[in-house]
């Protein structure tokens, strides 16, 4: 397949920050560290009274940060839209400036972009928390409209979607704060995308991101966005509650301790 008369396949990295510099190094870094690195590395930051700016030009000076760019936006959603219309590439790579990749992250997306010509990639997503780690490999949905609620697993950290697509759809709805990706999907899945799982490829994910944080508002988000994929509301309510209840439960041990 050819990619603008090119058979090779160009990769954007784009990072969103505000106010990360506990985080931003490592998320960075990564991609310094990257066996095969993307042929661009976006950063868009929402005005930072922090130390962000100053860690991200420091990157930006060792040529690991290939354009950055800081000013007040309308919140996260806003910032990854502007992130990937920026990208002059065929893919772009949502990076949340709290995760990290695995160092040969790129190099796996680029063999299997090259052996299979995806619409989506989706990398197995390690969950750090505390001392322990989760690793989750995702499952897809079968087919949309969704069927099955309850039987798929979607690791949208590190996901690498072909441009063209995030075109179609309009990229992220500024609808949503906190759970923008779900939605996301579930739009590309109309699409017919051509996915491919990289199970040997890992993004890993701090338990202290945003969805952590603002959990309530997460799991609200996510009811409202299945309803409007067509998720009955009365099972959407259900399950949301069922998530709220598990939740609580978990945060409510952890005070405990």
């Amino acid at each position: 397949m050819l990619f603008g008369g090119r058979e090779i396949a160009t990769i954007a990295v784009t990072t969103a920050s505000l106010n990360s510099d506990d985080t931003i190094f490592d998320c960075i870094n990564s991609i310094r560290l990257q066996t095969s690195k993307p042929d661009t590395y976006l950063v868009v930051d929402a005005n930072s009274s922090d130390n962000t700016i100053s860690i991200v030009k420091n990157f930006r000076c060792m040529g690991v940060v290939t354009d950055f760019i800081s000013e007040t936006d309308r919140g996260i959603s806003h910032g990854f839209n502007k992130a990937w219309h920026m990208a002059n590439t065929d893919y772009v790579c949502n990076l949340n400036a709290d995760d990290w990749l695995s160092l040969d992250y790129i190099e796996k997306a680029r063999l299997n972009i090259k052996l299979h010509q995806p619409d989506i990639l989706i990398g197995k997503l390690c969950f750090v928390s505390g001392g322990t780690n989760r690793w989750i490999t995702p499952i897809l949905p079968k087919g949309y409209p969704i069927k099955d609620w309850q039987d798929f697993a979607i690791n949208h950290p590190g996901m690498i979607i072909r441009k063209t697509l995030l075109e179609q759809v309009g990229g992220y709805s500024e609808k949503y704060r906190v759970a923008m990706d779900v939605d996301l999907f579930f739009k590309l899945l109309r699409l017919s995308p051509k996915i491919v799982i990289m199970e040997d490829a890992t993004v890993y994910q701090r338990d202290n991101g945003t969805s952590q944080i603002k959990w309530a508002r997460a799991l609200a988000e996510l009811r409202d966005i299945e309803i409007s994929h067509q998720r009955p509301v009365f099972l959407a309510y259900c399950e949301y509650y069922w998530r709220f209840l598990k939740v609580w439960a978990v945060k409510k041990r952890s005070v405990l301790k």
